[in-house]
């Protein structure tokens, strides 16, 4: 429900941006590519790739893999979900719990948005979109998919007829064989949502539309702040770094200001005792490969990078991952 402008469709929700591009020219590329530069635009992120399926296809793809075993984290009944004909299925539920659902079912949990309480929402109906994906993704890979040609010709017969990207073959395949052994810890999740305090509802005079819009006093640079910010914390979660900090100075507040700076980040902070010469600088010595953890220590602690480990620290790599000695 995000307002955006457009150059050729004026101002409208961003999830209607793919249909409009694709009804021009009932082109698949030229939708896709339109999509991406909107969001592109709002987040501040490159997106080199695009994919859609159709829901028939979603549901054939479930059952060709045997359906998806998926955890639901709230029971709830939606009463309006749409048929085909411009009415509502049968009230619907789903129960707290582990699930295994087939196509048709894994369709209507990742589309219902109606549902009372929680799950009745457009950013719960995300959170259980990812779910599926995950779900399917571990099902191709518990299944290898890939070595079974009697699937695979099936697979590729649904995506002929309702899948479009404009990943090629061959970087499908190399999808795949970077994000096979990926769990859900390896993914990270972001959902902008008004309780960021970023986006606020609306209603459009012209229109009388529902609209998501930037809050008084924010802009677009508030929200591309807050995607950059919350991979950034999503990379340091993955990494579950542990770091030794000690301090070259006799200043107890400038070790404590930096402790609470590096634990608030998320990470795991132990003091050590440096016993060498006051540092004008601090500094900080990576021990095993951390990214998004260095460049916080440097950007936050204003800290050189050094090739050389701490005079006086005994290095042991299964025990810490980034030494940090502070200076004046």
């Amino acid at each position: 429900d995000y307002l955006v402008n457009t150059n050729e469709f004026g101002q409208g929700r961003i999830n209607a941006v793919f249909a409009n591009a694709y009804n021009k020219n009932k082109d698949w590329n030229e939708a896709g590519q339109a999509t991406i530069g909107v969001v592109e635009k709002m987040s501040g992120l490159k997106i080199p790739y695009f994919a859609v399926m159709d829901f028939d296809g979603f549901e054939k793809t479930i059952d060709l893999l045997g359906g998806v075993e998926v955890q639901i984290d709230n029971t709830f009944t939606d009463y309006t979900f749409p048929n085909n004909s411009g009415g509502y299925i049968p009230a619907v539920t789903f129960t707290e719990g582990i699930e295994q659902m087939n196509g048709e079912r894994a369709l209507i949990f990742a589309r219902s948005r109606h549902a009372a309480g929680p799950e009745g929402s457009d950013f719960a109906r995300g959170v259980r979109q990812q779910k599926i994906i995950q779900a399917a993704k571990t099902k191709v890979v518990s299944l290898n998919i890939v070595a079974d040609a009697g699937k695979i010709n099936e697979l590729f017969t649904i995506v002929g007829e309702h899948f479009h990207t404009n990943l090629t073959p061959g970087e499908m395949i190399r999808l795949y064989t970077l994000t096979k052994d990926f769990g859900s810890e390896n993914v990270t999740s972001i959902s902008l949502d008004p309780t960021t305090g970023l986006i606020c509802s609306k209603i459009l005079e012209e229109s009388g539309a529902f609209v998501l819009t930037t809050c008084a006093g924010k802009n677009n640079q508030s929200i591309i702040d807050f995607f950059q910010n919350s991979f950034d914390t999503g990379a340091l979660m993955s990494e579950k770094a542990v770091v030794w900090l000690a301090d070259s100075t006799v200043s107890q507040k400038l070790y404590k200001a930096a402790e609470t700076e590096l634990a608030g980040a998320g990470l795991t902070v132990y003091k050590v005792i440096y016993t060498g010469r006051p540092l004008e600088q601090t500094v900080v010595y990576s021990v095993n490969q951390k990214a998004a953890t260095l460049n916080l220590i440097k950007d936050r602690l204003v800290a050189s990078e050094v090739s050389l480990a701490p005079p006086g620290i005994k290095v042991d790599p299964a025990k810490v991952d980034v030494i940090v000695i502070l200076g004046e």
